[in-house]
């Protein structure tokens, strides 16, 4: 039982009979109405003064917000900023337009994946008729959260703000967002008009921290007895409750519990800690990691989950990295990390680089060493002394999405393997899928052909096969009838055995009648639902030559050849000289 259940168990009949009196005390001392959440130049002026600077940063992207047509419409990314087009949802009918949001995942570990649920949930469009504007604004406020995207969530709200911020559909996400943020004025704001509006639950609970931090300890108390004794409070609550109020030492058992509020909590229950990190939310693990009083080691192991999960900048982890103990009781990849980090000079780091990246491909993490040597990667030039990282540099900068720079790494490659050095001639050949599906290489069939020369048959060899056909076709670079006629030669594998994630039939469908009809946003709602948090790589090569057959189709070219490269990645096979 917490500090705070036993001291107030006794007080309970007489706090009762003044909870009327107090909150019409409290709320007359607070404000005479409800305080707008959104910034003063929206709120007064002309709308046209309202919208003269509006924007918020995202992944490194300023997005100015456009005038609000409503909340379901609202956005932030318009048809020349990479929004996905203002008759995204043409024809789409609203109650698939819901469920479809409900199907996507939380967070992506696909960079490509990522970027395109960004763009959809922040661009501004009509929405299907029929449709409930503030349950779809909730929704993709919600997925932006849980994507670690809460600023652009916030600004979302604000860009409806012709829709009323109380709005039950989507005050619960904007409160969300503003805790994880930091922003507590505007979230103690939401949650006292909330509370003086008779909300419960959240609220409440909420109300707690609002009145802990303010300093109003009686009212933080009075409420905690009657959560307490209605059963609607929690121990994690109780036990953050007690080290913001009472300064006390608590160690919170399961992280998998925390929410934006608890995560608010723990911020200011300075003698709070964690036992572990198991389970942990992505979007919670990245405000943890560049929490200065928690251990270098557990900063470090919530940033790597955080950046797996793109809820977190590389930079952010790069500073964790270089801590004098960040490798304490680290894995072999936070080790390898760590040696990045630390070493000095061009050839010491590139030698770093690449055994961190032979690390990362060992346990699915390839995404995750690219963007850690990013910023590195881009002051290595290729060099005959570099030679050595050529095959894993051109990989990286395909994944950071930079293809230039994949390219000029290629051509030295190339050049190694022209003056007969073996290693370089296995390695040409083992990228030459990923050059021609990613476009830097024009169709060449006899290339692909010297691929499956040096891949004969076998379970393995036979499923990357008919991967990389499928997405030539895809990408819409088709090979021969004569590289098909190899494929036909080779038997069925069972995907399952390959631990590749089954198919929905019912997502599969809508995917391929949505993009046939030009149903843009429900077509890369249905792309992304089948993609899921794991990425394209853990996907039955028919499903993936599917969504980027599709995406292409629809005009998303170099976000389909991206999720292609990164699924190539994920499932090539590691071979010795590369």
């Amino acid at each position: 039982m917490s500090v705070f259940r036993v001291s107030s168990l006794l007080g309970l009949c007489l706090f009762l009979p003044t909870l009327a009196l107090a909150q019409t005390s409290s709320d007359a001392g607070r404000s005479s109405g409800p305080k707008s959440l959104l910034p003063a130049t929206v709120n007064s002026g002309s709308a046209s003064e309202a919208s003269t600077d509006r924007s918020v940063t995202t992944g490194g992207i300023v997005i100015g917000q456009l005038d609000a047509p409503g909340e379901a419409a609202a956005g932030l990314l318009g048809p020349s900023s990479g929004g996905l087009g203002l008759g995204l949802w043409e024809g789409s009918s609203a109650g698939i337009v819901h469920a479809l949001y409900g199907r996507m995942p939380n967070h992506h570990a696909s960079p490509a994946a990522r970027d395109l649920a960004r763009r959809l949930l922040l661009s501004i469009g009509t929405p299907p008729s029929g449709s409930d504007s503030a349950a779809l604004l909730g929704q993709r406020m919600t997925l932006l959260i849980t994507m670690g995207e809460a600023d652009s969530a916030v600004a979302l709200a604000e860009a409806a703000s012709s829709g009323d911020l109380n709005n039950p559909a989507y005050s619960r996400p904007l409160a969300d967002a503003l805790l994880l943020s930091g922003d507590v004025k505007r979230a103690c704001d939401l949650v006292g008009t909330q509370v003086r509006g008779g909300s419960r639950d959240f609220w409440q609970r909420a109300s707690v921290f609002c009145d802990l931090q303010a300093g109003r300890r009686p009212d933080a108390d009075l409420t905690r007895t009657i959560l307490n004794e209605t059963g609607r409070s929690s121990a994690v609550f109780d036990d953050l409750a007690d080290a913001m109020a009472d300064d006390v030492a608590v160690e919170l058992e399961d992280a998998a519990q925390l929410s934006p509020l608890h995560l608010a909590m723990f911020r200011l229950g300075q003698k709070a800690t964690l036992k572990s990190l198991a389970g942990l939310a992505p979007a919670i693990a990245a405000r943890l990691a560049t929490m200065p009083r928690l251990t270098t080691p557990l900063r470090l192991e919530a940033g790597i989950s955080a950046l797996r999960a793109g809820t977190l900048q590389p930079a952010a982890v790069t500073l964790i990295l270089g801590a004098p103990d960040a490798d304490l009781n680290a894995d072999d990849f936070r080790q390898a990390a760590v040696a990045f980090a630390r070493a000095e000079g061009k050839l010491a780091r590139a030698e770093a680089m690449l055994a961190m990246w032979t690390v990362a491909l060992s346990r699915g993490d390839a995404p995750v060493a690219a963007a850690l040597a990013s910023t590195a990667l881009e002051h290595l030039l290729p060099s005959v002394d570099l030679a050595f990282l050529a095959p894993a540099a051109f990989r990286m900068h395909l994944l950071n999405g930079d293809r230039d720079r994949a390219r000029g790494w290629l051509e030295l490659l190339r050049r190694r393997a022209a003056s007969g050095e073996r290693e370089a001639v296995m390695a040409q050949t083992a990228i030459l899928p990923l050059a021609q599906v990613s476009g830097i290489d024009p169709a060449n069939n006899r290339r692909l052909g010297n691929w499956r020369d040096a891949n004969p048959a076998g379970e393995g060899a036979d499923r990357q096969w008919h991967r990389i056909l499928l997405l030539m076709d895809a990408v819409g670079r088709p090979v021969t009838e004569a590289l098909w006629t190899d494929a036909l030669q080779s038997p069925a594998r069972d995907e399952a055995s390959a631990g590749l994630a089954e198919t929905d039939a019912a997502l599969w469908r809508q995917l391929v009648l949505a993009s046939g009809a030009g149903r843009t946003g429900e077509a890369v709602q249905a792309a992304l639902a089948l993609i899921g948090p794991a990425g394209p790589g853990a996907l039955d090569p028919l499903a993936l030559a599917s969504i980027v057959g599709s995406l292409r189709r629809l005009g998303l070219a170099p976000v389909a050849e991206r999720l292609a490269v990164e699924a190539l990645i994920a499932t090539e096979a590691v071979r010795s000289g590369e």
